[in-house]
């Protein structure tokens, strides 16, 4: 039996000048819109970093400069490592849970080995300007998510 969703967010380019908690750390439009989908209904989230795997919210985290880019650039073997690694931190973080992926496409590898069945992607196939919208419109009149 699945638990509560867990809102899973991509981590962003853009950052805060010095250490922060990672939940004041990335600054783009996109992360804070996905913060905000997860917490207008009250559910738990967490962050999907190129560089640290499977954030928390508060874990305070310095500035860096490595993206899903410089991942993808690492090789198909080196995507399926860090998506195995993320996948055992989300198993061992969230037991069971179900996850929400407000994330690019390449932090499926996060996800992708837990089964599909773990796991929604409702902006799948939806360009940034796109998944930028449809943030809006669920803030805006949030409804409860579709597993």
């Amino acid at each position: 039996m699945l638990t509560t969703p867990v809102v899973l967010v991509g981590c962003s380019k853009s950052k805060a000048l010095g250490s922060a908690p990672a939940r004041h750390l990335y600054t783009s439009d996109l992360f804070r819109k996905s913060v905000a989908y997860a917490e207008c209904r009250g559910l738990p989230w967490a962050i999907l970093s190129a560089l640290h795997g499977l954030v928390l919210p508060d874990e305070v985290l310095e500035p860096y400069d490595f993206s899903a880019m410089k991942l993808k650039a690492g090789g198909s073997a080196s995507l399926r490592v860090w998506g195995d690694k993320v996948a055992a931190q989300l198993e061992a973080a969230f037991p069971r849970a179900h996850f929400v992926l407000l994330a690019g496409t390449l932090y499926r590898a996060a996800v992708a080995p837990l089964g599909t069945s773990r796991y929604t992607e409702p902006m799948a196939g939806l360009e940034i300007g796109e998944r930028l919208q449809w943030l809006k419109r669920e803030i805006r009149e949030p409804k409860a998510v579709a597993l």
